[in-house]
């Protein structure tokens, strides 16, 4: 029932719990952000999370906020992708108000 973050660098899957209860009927504004360095910030509800830089089966809680990913490869190009998963047979859904992706170009 939590909210998990996965990001992958060479093949390995890092997944952060974010120790978020998701529940019905609640709107979670997300916000990824890439710096300089190619290393993830994730913010839920404007509030920074930390991400594991270490691969845990199943996904770890990262206690330090500030704690980023891994840096990302250089030469991989992102695409962007919003899932929804259940570990039950009941059908599951989310609706998403909007995606924007945007980023800074530096010549």
């Amino acid at each position: 029932g939590n909210l998990h973050f996965v990001y992958s660098v060479a093949g390995t899957d890092y997944i952060t719990n974010l120790g978020i209860i998701v529940t019905l009927s609640t709107v979670y504004k997300l916000r990824i952000s890439f710096d300089e360095n190619r290393q993830i910030s994730v913010f839920v509800n404007n509030v920074r999370y930390g991400l594991v830089t270490s691969a845990t089966a199943g996904g770890a809680l990262q206690p330090v906020a500030t704690t980023k990913s891994l840096a990302m490869a250089n030469d991989i190009s992102l695409l962007p992708f919003i899932g929804c998963q259940t570990l039950t047979t009941a059908s599951r859904g989310m609706q998403v108000g909007y995606v924007k992706l945007s980023r800074t170009l530096y010549l």
